[in-house]
């Protein structure tokens, strides 16, 4: 879960990223025959691909069903196993399910996943995630036609059983809106040489009875979308491009032009440096570069940067709580080696130098050589924790949902929310003043709505490109702030001083 990594960091890197691999099982294969070819198939999505909590998720039941019927199957990705060690290992253990995953953290690695796997069919179930993040529904399809964009350009006759999502006690309007947008999309995406059959998971499927939680399948849950998934299969199997030998196992190299998830500035708020989801690190103005994690195998997506006191070195976070050291920042801890009950979101430095903390979606908190000042961890939220900030001194920080609520710890003080307001995008950032006496908070549409001594110097509202968004925030000690998009575009409000 980094070209030019610095020296010192790059040892540091690569202990994390052993720690947080999960370990390749031998691949198992069904074979009707000694002299069939096996069907390679890929299982792309979430947590509910991956499976979590001990389940194997609908990937087992699935190997089961193509085994019964004689079908000879290869299951593919550069992921083995399921998140908290599931203790089923009698089905081939491939796939490229990722716990957490929107849309569009997907869609920045698809090409490089079927170059490497070459499918021949490709399971896709995505857009849980989207939802509960508040991404629009049109946004969401959007990004999946893009998915399947991705796909083609690896694997150009690859077919794809697109699944309208399983049910959830969560966001049921939004998901049967997406669902309809599904169905019209297979429709316009299907072509005789590259298939794209919808699969509706969601008719039949009770979240109640059939999730552990109100949206993870559980073991009737599971059958239920193996049996759909093996319909399909059945379907598309009979056209789907013929493969020459397997492909060397070389991992995937992330694409150019991954999404933007955070940015900060440098020593005098000359210049940003722009992380990407890829890992890549960008710079804009008079930013130097101090490195990136593009060239290593991310196990997680990279969600934020943060720089360190002086700004002579940052951090980038992946969401699965790995941290990448570069140029001075030392590294004090990850979670890389931990099962997360929600991906990590944001990341904070220290302004007293002492180290960073981060937050995951439930708005827990994980400190290093920082103090902790309390978390919502044990709290039932309205909507995910989307980011955070510190105060000044150090001695406290703000969290904001995607809602706009705020939560405050240690010695801060409430300025006010969204929380209560109905928002036209969900918010996506948030940061501070430089007295500490307020902040700000951004949507995705780049609103801007301002607390405490926060001054308003305008908003990315009419200024954002079409099919792009607000991703981040940055405020400088002037008490400006800057704008980042997804699509790397740098938005400057008010004047710039030395960054918070």
């Amino acid at each position: 879960m980094a070209t030019g990594y610095l020296r010192r960091g790059f040892a540091i890197a690569c202990a994390m990223l052993a720690a947080s691999t999960v370990v390749s099982a031998p691949s198992v294969r069904a074979v009707a025959g000694a002299e069939t070819v096996p069907l390679r198939i890929m299982p792309l999505g979430d947590s509910i691909t991956e499976g979590v909590d001990g389940y194997a998720s609908y990937r087992r039941q699935l190997w089961k069903a193509l085994e019964a019927r004689g079908q000879a199957a290869d299951f593919v990705g550069s992921v083995t196993g399921s998140r908290d060690a599931s203790p089923y290992t009698d089905f081939d253990q491939h796939h490229e399910g990722h716990p957490g995953w929107l849309a569009d953290e997907v869609l920045a690695w698809a090409g490089a996943w079927t170059a490497a796997a070459k499918p021949q069919i490709v399971l896709l179930h995505i857009g849980t995630n989207d939802l509960s993040h508040l991404q629009t529904v049109e946004s969401t399809v959007q990004e999946i036609s893009s998915i399947i964009d991705a796909i083609r350009g690896s694997s150009p006759t690859a077919h794809v059983a697109l699944a309208k999502i399983i049910p959830s006690n969560f966001h049921v309007a939004e998901t049967q809106q997406l669902n309809a947008g599904i169905g019209l999309l297979a429709s316009q995406k299907d072509t005789p040489s590259s298939r794209v059959l919808v699969v509706d998971q969601w008719t039949g499927f009770d979240a109640v009875t059939d999730t552990y939680d109100g949206l993870h399948p559980n073991a009737a849950g599971e059958q239920k979308m193996a049996a759909k998934w093996d319909a399909a299969i059945a379907t598309l199997a009979p056209s789907a491009p013929a493969v020459g030998s397997p492909p060397a196992p070389t991992p995937p190299q992330p694409p150019a032009g991954s999404i933007a998830v955070g940015a900060a500035a440098n020593a005098g708020s000359t210049g940003l440096w722009l992380a990407h989801a890829n890992g890549d690190v960008r710079t804009h103005g008079a930013a130097a570069s101090f490195g990136n994690a593009a060239d290593l195998r991310l196990n997680a997506p990279i969600v934020d940067i943060a720089a360190t006191a002086r700004a002579d070195g940052y951090w980038l976070l992946g969401g699965d709580g790995g941290i990448f050291s570069f140029g001075n920042a030392p590294f004090r801890g990850s979670t890389g080696d931990m099962s997360l009950n929600q991906a990590v979101v944001s990341l904070a430095s220290d302004p007293q130098g002492r180290g960073y903390w981060f937050v995951a979606g439930d708005g827990g908190i994980f400190s290093f050589g920082t103090p902790f000042f309390g978390s919502t961890g044990d709290m039932q939220l309205n909507q995910p924790v989307v980011s955070m900030a510190t105060a000044p001194s150090g001695d406290g920080y703000w969290l904001v949902a995607s809602d706009g609520g705020i939560f405050s710890f240690g010695a801060v003080s409430f300025y006010g929310s969204t929380g209560d307001i109905r928002l036209n995008q969900p918010i996506v950032g948030m940061a501070t003043t430089p007295s500490g006496g307020g902040y700000w908070m951004v949507a995705a549409d780049g609103g801007i709505f301002s607390f405490g001594d926060a001054q308003f110097h305008g908003s990315g509202v009419g200024s954002i490109a079409a099919g792009d968004r607000v991703t981040a925030m940055v405020s400088s000690a002037s008490g400006g702030y800057w704008l980042i998009t997804a699509g790397g575009t740098v938005l400057t409000f008010g004047s710039q001083g030395t960054s918070r």
